[in-house]
């Protein structure tokens, strides 16, 4: 045998063989490299932006976003990565989960439904400690992906569970679930005393943090649940002066949470569920227009147009409307005062008023987001707020549905409240939309029918 190799091998590097085999060797190389380029797959990016990634993993550095209609040459398939070459030059990797979704997803924004009990382990690989079974209709969100591989936070512990055992969503897609079992003041008061309720903080918002240190940037601990309740320990400010309570969990872990999402359980001592007059005509609306005076509020993005100037025509509109169902109106300001918060909140308590509605535009660095809001503090007053965003749905600008805001004119307001953002100075779309006179009659009268549903 081993002299037959040794022959066949002799032949094939003399004269007469030798530059077959170099013809047959190159053929044969040719072949494989063409069957390689045929097996290359080209995909066209279809429904969204994808981020390029150095390396397969949402957490690596981004290289350049791909847009609808961009081209990449797949090379290869791992862990749910595609390792791909774009226009001939770019290499870096892009999620294959995302590739096929309708909708857009942020891949720095995701989260998992959880269909069944599924492992949580504290390290990225099945052999590793298995530190909590997450049941089934969880829904978290994540900190990255990497390699097939989810980080996430559930109940005070960090770990990992397989991408491919979760349906991957966004984080804005997470279902509010905050009225199931909580449905009144009373519920989060139920058991404390005065001095109890004013030592105990609720967190009042899904999908928020609790932070290693007062800054909305800083590492997060973990995402409290909706209604979690802390220990109040003191009060601190971010670089903006901003507040953050530092707090302690039941388990005894302690962090900062950021002062708008949460509320004291005092802050509902005092509220006021009145009987609800039978029909608008009935009823004593306080309308207050926000800002005002000396407070311009939000701004345009070129800082040429103010919120005060169109909360103000918005409210008169709002009470010409409400007076034409028979409802008897209170403004905050008919003309362009500036007026304090908390006297804005105890005219409303001194008038005893079935409703108050606060008129704001809101702002954000991001001029990409818009839509009206429906903001309310007291959980008495959720039924006030589903109806009245019912008709804002009507409204041609986008609807960010109904959240809790830890607003003085609500926290103090004993009374029915709420406050309405009608779209943002910093979006093209909604500033063209409200800044014309035809508009605000519409966003003023979508109210007064939502007020009007509310007392029948």
């Amino acid at each position: 045998m081993i002299e037959s190799l040794q022959r066949f091998i002799f032949k094939i590097y003399t004269e007469k063989y030798f530059p077959l085999f170099i013809a047959m060797t190159f053929a044969i190389v040719s072949l494989l490299t063409i069957t390689a380029l045929v097996r290359e797959e080209v995909y066209t990016i279809e429904n969204q932006t994808i981020t390029l990634r150095v390396g397969a993993a949402t957490n690596s550095s981004a290289i350049t976003t791909l847009n609808k209609g961009d081209r990449v040459e797949i090379l290869s398939e791992r862990n749910g990565w595609y390792n791909v070459v774009v226009n001939g030059q770019q290499n870096g990797y892009v999620p294959s989960w995302l590739l096929n979704k309708d909708q857009p997803i942020d891949d720095t924004e995701l989260a998992v439904h959880i269909e069944k009990t599924t492992p949580l382990y504290q390290s990225a690989h099945t052999d590793s400690t298995i530190i909590h079974q997450i049941p089934a209709d969880e829904y978290l969100k994540v900190n990255f992906e990497n390699n097939g591989w989810l980080q996430i936070n559930y109940k005070n512990d960090q770990g990992y569970i397989k991408t491919s055992e979760v349906t991957l969503i966004s984080q804005n897609d997470i279902p509010d679930k905050s009225h199931e079992s909580i449905t009144s003041n009373n519920d989060l008061l139920a058991g404390l005393t005065p001095e109890e309720a004013s030592k105990i903080i609720y967190m009042r918002q899904n999908n928020q943090a609790l932070y290693e240190y007062p800054d909305g940037l800083s590492p997060v601990i973990y995402h409290p649940t909706y209604n979690q309740r802390f220990e109040y320990l003191s009060t601190n400010q971010d670089t903006t002066g901003h507040d953050y309570y530092f707090v302690r969990d039941d388990e005894g872990t302690e962090g900062y949470l950021n002062s708008s999402h949460v509320a004291f359980a005092s802050d509902y001592i005092g509220h006021e569920t009145p009987e609800r007059p039978a029909s608008i005509s009935e009823a004593v609306i306080h309308v207050d227009a926000g800002h005002g005076g000396m407070d311009p509020g939000t701004s345009s993005l070129d800082g040429t147009l103010h919120e005060k100037d169109y909360t103000l025509p918005t409210a008169l509109y709002l009470k010409e409307a409400l007076e034409k169902m028979g409802a008897r109106v209170i403004m905050s300001r008919e003309e362009d005062i500036m007026i304090g918060l908390e006297e804005i909140a105890q005219m409303s308590n001194d008038n005893q008023v079935d409703a108050f509605v606060s008129i704001h535009f809101d702002a954000l660095d991001d001029p990409t987001w818009g839509g009206t809001a429906t903001y309310y503090f007291h959980e008495n007053d959720y039924e006030l707020a589903e109806t009245i965003n019912e008709r804002l749905k009507t409204i041609e600008l986008e609807n960010n549905g109904i959240v809790f805001g830890n607003f003085q004119v609500l926290r103090d307001n004993h009374r029915p409240c709420l406050l309405l953002e009608l779209g943002y100075m910093t979006h093209e779309a909604d500033l063209s939309y409200f800044t014309k006179e035809e508009n605000q009659r519409k966003l003023a009268q979508a109210i007064a029918e939502g007020l009007q549903d509310y007392f029948k």
